[in-house]
């Protein structure tokens, strides 16, 4: 293992082939196989689809439970539901979808419970990893972590924030190196939100997100009002959430996974959408 010297988290170099420090480029590999399965599903309505497709979201969240992958467990479920909105929007027989999604979503849930109760590894890291994230980010109260702790990446925010003129214009585009400025966090610069605030403060973020949200809606989704809002407010949520967890505008990687990700969505979307099928323009 010879990146233990630079990132000595054992957990993080699990992913093989992908990589060092691989895991949330593991996790869209992931959800683009769940995704293309789901599409693939939907045409030609396969049998053996949905049972792989269910064995491999089980070992996705046991490995992640394994390896501390908490974004997994935040981009998974937001990224695949997206995917089954359409069901919920479509006239078309809507009740009989909206039926068969919470029956699916009932399947899931006892599913996880199952492994919850029987996966020691899953149930220390739900009581220990995620749970004193959800107390980090005040979704839940608790007594796991103090009231001054906060969750990594925010903590980092925070410190773009106040010592880099976050609320300001920032201290300049390069004027910081990631993981080497030693006067900052050591893992300053580990997702987007930190580093680009302190470049350029909260307006510069903002607008990167938008410019990345705006020419990502304009050549992935079709030209139709309704169809068109939907998929930049998808993509934005996207965006938004990636540059909290990952460094998209900085690796390619994530911007070729979410553009492949929002191909599928389009061409999912597109068909038989009786709620789009109007040309609004």
């Amino acid at each position: 293992m010879r990146y233990i010297e630079n990132n000595p988290m054992y957990e993080d170099h699990i992913t093989g082939l992908i990589g060092a420090s691989g895991t949330h480029q593991l996790t869209f590999y992931w959800i683009l196989l769940v995704i293309i399965n789901l599409y693939k599903q939907s045409e030609i309505k396969s049998k053996i689809i949905p049972i792989i497709t269910g064995i491999e979201v089980i070992f996705m969240v046991t490995i992640s439970s394994q390896n501390d992958n908490t974004a997994f467990f935040v981009l998974f479920p937001i990224i695949i539901g997206q995917y089954f909105l359409k069901d919920i929007l479509d006239n078309k027989k809507r009740a009989k979808k909206i039926i068969r999604f919470i029956l699916i979503a009932i399947i899931i849930v006892i599913g996880g419970m199952y492994i919850y109760k029987t996966n020691d590894n899953v149930n220390k890291f739900v009581n220990g990893k995620v749970t004193t994230k959800l107390e980090q980010f005040g979704i839940i109260k608790g007594s796991n972590v103090s009231v001054e702790s906060d969750e990594e990446r925010i903590g980092l925010y925070k410190v773009a924030l106040e010592i880099g003129n976050g609320y300001g214009l920032g201290c300049g585009i390069g004027s910081i190196q990631s993981y080497g400025d030693p006067s900052l966090p050591m893992h300053f610069g580990m997702s987007e939100i930190s580093l680009r605030t302190y470049e350029g403060g909260i307006v510069y973020l903002g607008i990167l997100i938008l410019i990345f949200t705006q020419f990502l809606n304009r050549i992935l989704i079709t030209k139709k009002k309704l169809r068109n809002i939907m998929g930049f407010i998808i993509i934005g949520v996207n965006i938004t959430i990636m540059a909290i967890y990952t460094m998209i505008f900085r690796e390619a990687f994530y911007d070729l996974s979410l553009g492949l990700i929002l191909c599928i969505f389009n061409q999912h979307y597109n068909e038989n959408l009786s709620i789009c099928n109007k040309d609004v323009y």
